[in-house]
């Protein structure tokens, strides 16, 4: 909450930025692997209705914990979060994911809802079920720069894989995540539908999640330069991105929308009418940020689309096999180092692109060989073979089967949602 004078200073900004470079206090040594799935709930017979959050919450979270041990969140939408907890390993995590998702899905059928697993619902018009001071604020900042932040608030769903930050120097790891970038969202892009007035068409996007998000405001979902040190480069993100809301001084005042450009660094340097910020202003402010990798003291990859359940863990292979195996790491430096840059094209054509193509190739023939070093199992190791003959070789991504899809049928959601009558399908 903000003061009356100025406490906080670039240097305090520069150590919080060096904090979320430190492991958590207590870790194990073992790398650890968290998941969050997202989904869109779509009642059966009702595709475009938005759905009771209480009766979610309950069907949710009814039947007790979650037989892994998995968090149940829900986003402005309505969209349904599955956390996992941090887990030793690959073959740990993705098998704790799957069984929880299993049980919220059986859950959820109970009551005629189904998980919808899509980077972007283009079917229904952007509105909240969940209100909370904050989402209030947010709301209405995002409103004063268009329609994007309201669309992004309610109407997407990613999957996001959360890796330790590495043995050693973690601006190895940080480099080596941001490089990697590109070429997993061309892998893996799964919202090819761009919402409007008139309703979910094709967009030319084959990624039209992360185009949202780049639209609502580009100093807090852009990438950093992840080219140097990586203390400095995300104290530099932190300092330019706009004050998204200024909270009340008391407990229970509602929070201020800011509506106009405003850096954190002017708001440190020059005040504002409401005060200046304090330490626990700068960590909200970190929360309001939403680039592609967001350090913790862990890594957050945010760029992939929600993915169906043959999918993501063919996603979340890949990535960790890059991240863990020092070999694949290495060779995936090597196929990415010519469209490291290349965010735009990766979310715009996928692997039509011929360059992101080449990485994509090259990253999954080294992930492939590095999943036995990591144990993982062999159901899994098939998997990511599979998607490589079916999409990678192909020059394909998830995209491009709803893009089909719609051209027969047009659908704007995966066959076999609650929408179509049939059964419940969870994504």
């Amino acid at each position: 909450m903000p003061c009356d004078q100025r406490t906080l200073t670039a240097p305090d900004v520069h150590a919080l930025a060096g904090a979320c470079f430190r492991p958590i206090e207590g870790a194990p040594a073992t790398e650890r692997v968290g998941l969050e799935l997202e989904w869109h709930t779509i009642a059966a017979g009702h595709p475009d209705e938005r759905l009771d959050l209480a009766a979610l919450r309950a069907a949710a979270t009814g039947g007790g914990a979650l037989p892994a041990g998995g968090r149940v969140s829900f986003e402005p939408g309505g969209q349904l979060e599955l956390d996992t907890v941090p887990h030793p390993g690959l073959d740990a995590a993705c098998t704790a994911a799957v069984a929880d998702a299993a049980e919220l899905s059986r859950r959820l059928a109970d009551v005629g809802v189904g998980l919808v697993a899509v980077g972007l619902d283009a079917a229904r018009p952007p509105r909240r079920v969940l209100h909370s001071d904050r989402y209030d604020a947010m709301e209405a900042a995002f409103d004063a720069k268009g329609p994007h932040g309201r669309r992004m608030m309610c109407n997407t769903a990613a999957l996001q894989v959360n890796v330790d930050l590495g043995p050693g120097d973690p601006a190895r790891r940080w480099r080596r995540v941001h490089a990697l970038g590109p070429t997993l969202v061309a892998c893996f892009a799964n919202s090819p539908f761009g919402a409007g007035p008139g309703g979910g068409r094709p967009s030319g996007w084959v990624a039209n999640r992360l185009a949202t998000w780049w639209s609502i405001d580009p100093s807090r979902t852009t990438a950093p330069d992840a080219g140097g040190d990586p203390v400095d480069a995300w104290a530099r993100y932190v300092l330019a991105a706009n004050v998204l809301l200024i909270r009340g001084r008391t407990a229970g005042a509602p929070a201020t929308a800011v509506r106009s450009p405003f850096p954190f660094a002017r708001w440190l340097e020059q005040g504002h009418e409401l005060g200046w910020p304090t330490a626990d202003d700068l960590a909200y402010h970190l929360t309001t940020l939403f680039p592609p990798v967001r350090p913790r003291g862990w890594l957050e990859l945010r760029m992939l689309d929600a993915l169906g359940p043959e999918t993501w863990p063919v996603a979340v292979a890949v990535v960790v096999a890059l991240l863990l195996d020092p070999a694949a790491g290495e060779a995936a430096d090597r196929a990415t180092r010519p469209v490291t840059d290349h965010w735009t094209e990766a979310a715009r054509f996928g692997l039509r692109h011929a360059g992101l193509a080449r990485a994509a190739t090259e990253c999954f023939a080294a992930a492939q060989d590095a999943l036995p070093r990591l144990g993982a199992s062999a159901g899994l190791v098939d998997s990511v073979a599979d998607h490589a003959d079916r999409f990678v070789a192909r020059r394909r991504c998830p995209a491009d089967e709803l893009l089909e899809d719609w051209r027969r049928s047009g659908r704007l959601l995966p066959a076999g949602t609650p929408g179509d009558r049939e059964p419940v399908w969870a994504g």
